[in-house]
C-alpha cells in the first residue's frame, strides 16, 4: 500500500507539475476545481500539498467505502463531487494502480460482509484509518497523533455521560438543550455510535435544533466522519441529512 501510494503522489505531482499543455489541462483545471471545493467547504488555508495527499488517500480508500458504506453516494457533497472530477482526469493511471490492492480491496469486501452492528462497523473503520495513516503517512500519524479509542471504551464513556447528566442536572444526551460538540472526532466512532442510542424522532430534532456537532482537523478524517454520519444518520432515521459539512452536521 504504501508503494502504490507514493506512485501516485509522483504521478499526481508530475502531471500537476507540467506545462499547460493540451494532455494535461483537463487534469489540472479539475485538480484547481478540487482544492478550490476544499478551500471553500472546509478551510480557505488548506494548502496544495495537503490537498494532493488527501486526494491519494481518497483514492486508496475509495472502494472501501464502497463497501463499508453500501448504497451511499459519494458524490454528494461539494468536495466529494470534485473528487470525482479529478479522479476521472485520471482514471486510467489510477484503475492500472489500485489494481495491485485488489487482494486488500477484497478482503475488506468479505470483512465489512460479516458486519453485524454499528460497534463492529466504528471498529472496523478505526482500524482502516490507523492503518491506513501508519503504513503509508507514518510521518503525519506521529506528527498528528492518530490513535483511535476503542469502541468498547466509547461505548463506557456515553454510557457515562448520560449517568452523569441525569444525576446533576436531570438529563441525558437526548434532552433538548444538550448540545453535543466533538471537535476532534476521527473518522466519528463517538458521534456514529451517540445517534446510534437515540430514535428517530431524537435524532432529527437534535439536527434540526443544531445541537449535534462534529469536526476534525486531519483531512482525510474529516472526509470519513462526514460520510459515516451520514450514511448512520440515513440508516436510523431514513431520511437523507444532506449534510454539506460535518462541522456542523445539524
Amino acid at each position: 500500500m504504501e508503494e502504490v501510494a507514493r506512485r501516485l503522489r509522483t504521478q499526481l505531482d508530475t502531471i500537476l507539475g507540467a506545462l499547460p499543455i493540451e494532455h494535461y489541462q483537463e487534469a489540472q483545471a479539475a485538480f484547481q476545481n478540487y482544492v478550490t471545493a476544499l478551500r471553500e467547504v472546509l478551510h480557505p488555508n488548506i494548502s496544495e500539498e495537503d490537498a494532493k495527499d488527501f486526494l491519494v488517500q481518497h483514492w486508496i480508500m475509495a472502494p472501501v467505502f464502497s463497501s463499508l458504506f453500501p448504497g451511499d453516494d459519494l458524490t454528494e457533497t461539494p468536495v466529494a463531487r470534485s473528487f470525482e472530477q479529478v479522479t476521472e482526469a485520471f482514471r486510467a493511471f489510477l484503475d492500472r494502480e489500485r489494481h495491485v490492492l485488489e487482494e486488500f480491496y477484497v478482503s475488506v469486501r468479505i470483512r465489512a460482509q460479516g458486519i453485524r452492528t454499528p460497534e463492529e462497523r466504528q471498529d472496523f473503520l478505526r482500524l482502516l484509518f490507523e492503518m491506513l495513516f501508519k503504513a503509508v503517512f507514518p510521518k503525519a500519524a506521529s506528527r498528528l497523533g492518530i490513535v483511535y479509542t476503542p469502541v468498547e471504551l466509547v461505548n463506557f464513556l456515553l454510557k457515562s455521560v448520560d449517568v452523569v447528566l441525569q444525576k446533576h442536572f436531570g438529563k441525558t444526551t437526548a434532552s433538548s438543550g444538550v448540545t453535543i460538540i466533538d471537535p476532534f472526532a476521527g473518522t466519528g466512532t463517538f458521534p456514529a455510535l451517540m445517534l446510534q442510542r437515540w430514535d428517530k424522532e431524537t435524532i432529527l430534532r437534535k439536527l434540526q435544533a443544531r445541537e449535534f456537532w462534529a469536526n476534525d482537523v486531519q483531512l482525510f478524517a474529516y472526509y470519513m466522519l462526514l460520510t459515516n454520519l451520514r450514511w448512520t444518520i440515513r440508516e436510523m432515521t431514513g431520511e437523507d441529512p444532506r449534510l454539506e459539512s460535518a462541522s456542523a452536521v445539524g
